[in-house]
């Protein structure tokens, strides 16, 4: 199955430390871009937000597993699409369960890790969980 860039799509994307599996957790705003945020290894996670372990989806975790909001970022969808068709990437395309979903986008506006930057979008794509958890906006 090819990577849509849609909400809940996921892809292993090689990095310095060897690569982390990304999760897109926005539809793509009116520049094309996407958030997306990456799952690591629950015992090096500083970010204690979500915990997922295999139970909650064993077709995706393979271990304890956390979101690090820190290294969250908005990035174009056609950049995306070029690396998932580059050695970039390992071709591991795979959708995450809806509940999964919504857990990691409270995880963001829960987390302390979180950038301004990424709340603003996500309070963008999701107004009302904004709106839930910082009802006077952000404070800068």
């Amino acid at each position: 199955m090819p990577l849509r860039c849609k909400p809940g799509d996921t892809v292993f994307l090689n990095d310095d430390g060897g690569g982390h599996r990304w999760v897109v957790i926005t539809k793509p705003n009116k520049d094309g871009c996407v958030v997306m945020v990456n799952f690591t290894d629950a015992a090096s996670c500083p970010d204690r937000t979500v915990l997922f372990t295999r139970q909650s989806d064993k077709n995706i975790f393979d271990k304890p597993t956390r979101v690090h909001y820190i290294y969250a970022e908005i990035i174009k969808t056609d950049i995306l699409i070029k690396r998932a068709n580059s050695k970039d990437i390992v071709s591991d395309y795979k959708p995450c369960k809806e509940t999964i979903l919504s857990e990691i986008i409270d995880g963001a506006f829960k987390s302390e890790f979180t950038t301004y930057e990424i709340l603003e979008e996500l309070g963008i794509h999701y107004p009302e969980k904004f709106n839930h958890y910082y009802p006077n906006g952000l404070e800068i």
